[in-house]
């Protein structure tokens, strides 16, 4: 199999790396170099082969609400060494050249497949749900805090993990919100490179847009990252979700260039038979035989969930900031193994039973009367 791969952030490196372990001819193109800004994620959700990753640092985050309880994650927390990572993980040739993933073809490409990893940041646009981080860098001794609502604005919290040098990365989000301000220093989304599915600027102190809700993609190859949706509405894009759809997604590829191929010759055989051939032909009968092989974000239980977390998402969004604050935060008072699966994709059990316990935890009766009056006009 040949492997084309556009867009080489976390997604696309992740699955070229895979693609060529398993002895693909690979070749990832991308013109921007490996990202500077920091990446972050949960060790328990990495697959086995990630599991060793060089990070900046580990620790195990905590959750303050807005009337100060601290709520322990007791889960190991990796800050990726983004350039370790990517010398480790770049196993194949690079072209550090800008490709039309919309009009190249997989022979443009010298491939039989062509993955799109491009990230979504040119389909960012008005209207579109987003979370808006501003970074700011600290010395000193700081706990590793995964969302702090103590602010005196309930549509922020803060987000602070360490990292290798001593320093510790301080955002200041805003919750999810389809009209974000400029911000606090300047729009900084651009629409190239390969970052997925935030934009920043290393140690600028920019804003970081995180796009909430992913669109259908419409290109012509096969995508991956948060252009084939990994975004869960309450924390962004996963990580999480390329490395560990990374084999899945390999596997569905050999499972479909096998079905296909059976395929043809079987409707060969029977046009033969027939005393018909034609190329068309082929192909309509083909189409008819029996459907491809699905990706892991094309199952039913993915799907379900997706739709679920919108309908969340959506919620959200039509709750007034205080309400919006104390769900988010209700997220964290579930038990241990209910909030991992209700905040990774594809466990659409978790989003009900998560979504039924946070209505009955609130204990506000507002806020309760609020939360079903969004749902049901969502």
């Amino acid at each position: 199999m040949k492997l084309a791969v556009i867009g080489l952030g976390p997604a696309g490196l992740a699955i070229a790396h895979r693609a060529s372990v398993r002895g693909w001819q690979v070749a990832g193109w991308d013109p921007q170099p490996p990202p500077t800004h920091v990446l972050s994620v949960f060790a328990d959700e990495l697959p086995h082969w990630a599991a060793s990753l060089p990070e900046q640092s580990v620790s195990s985050p905590v959750v303050y609400t807005h009337d100060r309880q601290r709520i322990c994650l007791n889960r190991d927390y990796l800050v990726l060494d983004n350039p370790r990572v990517w010398k480790a993980l770049t196993t194949f040739p690079v072209h550090r050249e800008a490709v039309d993933a919309d009009s190249v073809t997989a022979e443009d490409l010298g491939a039989d497949i062509v993955i799109d990893a491009r990230g979504t940041r040119d389909l960012f646009s008005s209207g579109t749900p987003v979370q808006v981080a501003t970074d700011s860098y600290q010395r000193g001794q700081h706990e590793t805090v995964f969302m702090d609502f103590r602010t005196d604005e309930p549509d922020h919290f803060l987000y602070t993990v360490p990292l290798a040098n001593g320093d510790y990365l301080q955002q200041d989000t805003i919750l999810a919100t389809r009209t974000p301000s400029k911000g606090r220093r300047g729009n900084n989304c651009s629409s190239s490179g390969n970052n997925d599915g935030a934009c920043s600027n290393g140690r600028t102190g920019t804003d970081v847009f995180i796009p909430l809700a992913p669109r259908a993609y419409t290109g012509p190859h096969v995508p991956y990252g948060s252009r084939a949706g990994f975004i869960n509405p309450f924390t962004g894009y996963s990580i999480a979700t390329s490395f560990r759809f990374a084999d899945p997604t390999l596997d569905a590829l050999e499972a479909r260039s096998h079905h296909q191929q059976r395929s043809e010759t079987r409707i060969l055989d029977r046009f033969a038979r027939l005393g018909k051939t034609t190329a068309s032909s082929v192909r309509g009968d083909q189409e008819a035989v029996s459907p491809s092989p699905l990706f892991p974000w094309q199952t039913r239980r993915f799907r379900a969930d997706e739709a679920l977390s919108q309908r969340c998402l959506t919620c959200l969004l039509a709750l007034p900031l205080e309400t919006r604050r104390n769900v988010i935060e209700s997220v964290f008072t579930l038990s241990p193994d209910l909030a991992r699966n209700f905040l990774i994709l594809g466990h659409p059990s978790a989003t009900l039973k998560g979504m039924a316990r946070i209505w009955i935890g609130l204990r506000d009766s507002t806020d309760k009367a609020k939360l079903v009056r969004a749902f049901a006009t969502s």
